[in-house]
């Protein structure tokens, strides 16, 4: 068994052509019948704003009201278009976009008021609270969420892949004992 990372496109090539038996990743696109389509979690975006983009006493932050601000994207110079696209189309985001080509980058970015950064509640322990502060991101009265799965050809099953599948099911499962 190997392990593979790429992006979300890379993954997708990947997997439609058999190079890997199954992918963990976002979902970004409508689930399709030729996958089996395994939800592991849910998690909540988060943008990390520059500490003067809005006033200090918000818990939440919606779409509509960082509309102005640019939305820095960390993505590769060929990945570029397909995350603007998934931020425009999926998201909503009719943003500005900037780029860095690192989350450190971009976060720094965010302490130098150039713009947003959207992370899920997942990844916000990867960015300093120093660069600015996170507020969960509504769309309209919604707060706005990332779904996760394991995806596997149809016809592709076996008891390996299931049983790797539920493991990483098990490790997204609520702890029952707190």
């Amino acid at each position: 068994m190997s392990i593979s990372q790429g992006t979300h496109e890379q993954l997708y090539s990947q997997l439609t052509s058999g190079r890997i038996d199954l992918a963990f990743n976002d979902q970004r696109r409508a689930l399709s019948g030729h996958f089996i389509n395994e939800y592991l979690t849910s998690s909540q975006l988060v943008a990390l704003l520059p500490k003067r983009a809005l006033p200090q006493a918000r818990e939440t932050v919606s779409i509509a009201d960082i509309a102005e601000l640019p939305c820095i994207l960390v993505a590769s110079q060929d990945q570029r278009q397909d995350e603007i696209d998934y931020y425009r189309d999926a998201l909503g985001l009719g943003s500005r976009y900037l780029f860095s080509e690192s989350i450190e980058e971009a976060e720094l970015m965010v302490a130098a008021n150039k713009g947003y950064l959207l992370l899920d509640e997942r990844g916000q322990g990867q960015v300093s609270q120093q660069a600015g502060r996170t507020l969960a991101l509504r769309g309209g009265e919604r707060k706005l969420a990332r779904n996760y799965y394991a995806f596997w050809l149809q016809g592709n099953s076996d008891y390996y892949i299931e049983a790797f599948a539920q493991i990483l099911k098990e490790q997204f499962a609520p702890d029952s004992s707190k």
